[in-house]
């Protein structure tokens, strides 16, 4: 069972950060102007029931006052504010919960999928190996037979196989 983790919130449908082959073996080049919705491409995805959701946007109950001078474009200040402490706890949590559907339950895994973005969605990438590990420590203690992979995609790809916009 894929699971969104960390995404970018708007990105160039066909856009591939250093430029190489993307999706259907194609070059892409940055269409200014030509952005999607990812985390609304998400969202209908998840409707669909084709993945889940396991990620924080803008604008959520995780918004705390102490960080407001955190400067978002500094991966050092993002990984130390209250927000990220928040953002790590959620995906753990959204983990367990899949762990415990049937589709797991009955021998599938979960894929954690990174949708590749800017600072904060890069810091959440950087991370998300340990977070992943202390996701599978903690399924451990509450006796969860948790399996998970991850896997890092540009929209492009991600576009490809999952589907979306």
């Amino acid at each position: 069972m894929p699971v969104v983790v960390s995404t970018q919130e708007r990105a160039d449908p066909g856009w591939r950060g250093d430029g190489a082959a993307a999706a259907g073996g194609h070059v892409y080049a940055y269409n200014p102007g030509q952005e999607v919705d990812v985390m609304a491409a998400v969202q209908e995805l998840v409707a669909k029931g084709i993945l889940r959701l396991g990620y924080d946007r803008a604008g959520t109950s995780n918004t705390f006052g102490e960080d407001a001078g955190v400067d978002w474009k500094n991966k050092e200040a993002i990984k130390g504010s209250k927000w990220f402490a928040a953002f790590q706890g959620g995906v753990k949590k959204t983990l367990q919960a899949v762990a415990q559907s049937d589709v797991v339950r009955g021998g599938g895994s979960i894929v954690a999928v990174c949708i590749v973005g800017g600072p904060i969605t890069e810091c959440e990438r950087e991370e998300m190996p340990r977070i992943l590990g202390e996701a599978v420590a903690d399924a451990r203690g509450l006796g969860l037979g948790l399996r998970v992979r991850l896997e890092v995609l540009y929209y492009a790809e991600f576009r490809a196989k999952y589907g979306g916009a």
